[in-house]
C-alpha cells in the first residue's frame, strides 16, 4: 500500500480484500494518513549591505523560517566566488516546522567600487535550489592638498605673511585627520586651525588650514607639513619663503618682493560683491587672477602700472558658484602673493 498525498491534510480510506472464505468472504482494512509539506522562508530574498567604508567589514543576517509541516534539509550552501562576501555562520542543516534558523554573512570590500554576488542554497524541497542575490557598495575617503604646494615669496624679517590651504575630501566617505606636524620642527614657519584636530571631514567638505611665515633669519627656507589621516595614509604641503633683512635706509626694502605689503578680501565670506584691497611699496605692473581650490583658473585681469600705496578692486564673483577662492597678486618684478575668500550663495 502507497500514500501519495496531493496536499496538505488528513486523509482516510478503505482496502476491502475478498477471498474464497466460505465464513469471512470480504475483509476491510482501514486506512489514514496526513499530508505534509515544507515550506522555506527567505527574509530578505536579496542582502544589500549597502555603503561600507574601506577597509572595513560589517556583518548582516538572513532568516531562514519554515512555514511548512515538514521539516526542511539544507543540503549545501554555496557562496559565489566574489572575496568581498563571506559566510559567519551556515551550521543549520535542518529547520523543523514553524522554527527559524540564521544564516550570517559578511561583505569586506576592498575599494570604492560597487560588488555583486549570490547565496545558494540546496534543500530536499520540491524546489530545491535556493538563490540569494548580495550587493554592497565600497565607500573610501580621499585626501587632496588645494593648493599643492605654497611659496610665501620674499618676506622681511621680523614680519608674518600668511597664506591659506585647504584640506579636501574629494572621495565618498569621511575621513578623520588624526595631526597635523612639521616633519622639522622648529622652523620659520606655522599652521593654526578654526576646527580642532583630530576632526572629520564630510565627503565633498573641506578644512582649512592658515599658514604664516615667520623669518628670522634672511635666505631661502622650507618646510613640510605632514597631514596624517586616522587609517595612517599621509600627505605632505611643502611650503617656502625668502627672508630679507632689511637694509639700514632708503625704503627699508631691499629686495623687489616686498613690493606688496598687504593682501586682503571684503568681506569675507562674501554671499556676492567682495573687494580686494592691495598694497604696494613701489608702482609696478600687477595682474590679478582668480582660481578655485583644485587651482583651476576662473579669472584673470590685467591691472595695468598700479601707483605706490594702497587700492581697492572690485572682484567679479557673479559667475562663481559658492566654494573656496584664491585670489593672486602677480606683479611683474615680484613673485605673486595670493589671499583666499569664501563664497556662500
Amino acid at each position: 500500500v502507497t500514500f501519495l498525498p496531493t496536499s496538505v491534510g488528513s486523509y482516510y480510506g478503505m482496502l476491502i480484500v475478498s477471498g474464497d472464505d466460505a465464513k469471512n468472504p470480504i475483509d476491510t482494512l482501514y486506512l489514514k494518513g496526513s499530508g505534509i509539506n515544507s515550506a522555506l522562508s527567505i527574509t530578505p530574498a536579496s542582502l544589500n549591505f549597502g555603503q561600507v567604508p574601506v577597509p572595513s567589514t560589517v556583518l548582516d543576517t538572513i532568516l531562514l523560517s519554515n512555514t511548512g509541516t515538514a521539516s526542511v534539509n539544507i543540503l549545501s550552501y554555496r557562496l559565489s566566488a566574489y572575496a568581498a562576501f563571506g559566510v559567519v555562520d551556515s551550521s543549520a542543516k535542518q529547520i523543523a516546522p514553524n522554527q527559524t534558523a540564521k544564516l550570517i554573512l559578511s561583505f569586506s570590500p576592498a575599494g570604492p567600487i560597487l560588488y555583486s554576488g549570490t547565496m545558494t542554497l540546496t534543500t530536499d524541497e520540491a524546489t530545491p535550489t535556493r538563490i540569494i542575490n548580495l550587493s554592497g557598495t565600497g565607500i573610501q575617503g580621499a585626501l587632496s592638498l588645494a593648493p599643492s604646494s605654497i611659496d610665501f615669496g620674499p618676506v622681511d624679517t621680523g614680519k608674518t605673511a600668511q597664506m591659506a590651504d585647504f584640506i579636501h575630501n574629494t572621495g565618498s566617505a569621511s575621513i578623520r585627520i588624526a595631526s597635523l606636524a612639521f616633519k622639522k620642527p622648529g622652523s620659520a614657519f606655522s599652521y593654526t586651525t578654526k576646527t580642532a584636530i583630530p576632526a572629520n571631514i564630510a565627503v565633498g567638505d573641506s578644512l582649512e588650514v592658515d599658514l604664516s611665515f615667520a623669518p628670522r633669519l634672511g635666505g631661502a627656507q622650507s618646510a613640510d607639513l605632514l597631514v596624517t589621516m586616522a587609517d595612517n595614509t599621509t600627505a605632505s604641503l611643502a611650503m617656502q619663503g625668502t627672508g630679507v633683512v632689511k637694509s639700514s635706509g632708503g625704503s627699508g626694502v631691499s629686495a623687489p618682493g616686498a613690493i606688496v605689503t598687504a593682501l586682503g578680501i571684503v568681506p569675507n565670506p562674501t554671499h556676492g560683491a567682495a573687494a580686494c584691497e592691495v598694497t604696494l611699496a613701489m608702482p609696478d605692473v600687477v595682474r590679478l587672477i582668480i582660481i578655485d581650490a583644485t587651482g583651476r583658473e576662473f579669472m584673470a585681469e590685467d591691472l595695468g602700472t598700479l601707483a605706490e600705496g594702497s587700492h581697492t578692486i572690485q572682484l567679479a564673483t557673479n559667475n562663481l558658484p559658492a566654494g573656496a577662492y584664491f585670489v593672486r597678486i602677480q606683479c611683474a618684478t615680484a613673485p605673486s602673493m595670493q589671499t583666499h575668500f569664501i563664497l556662500v550663495r
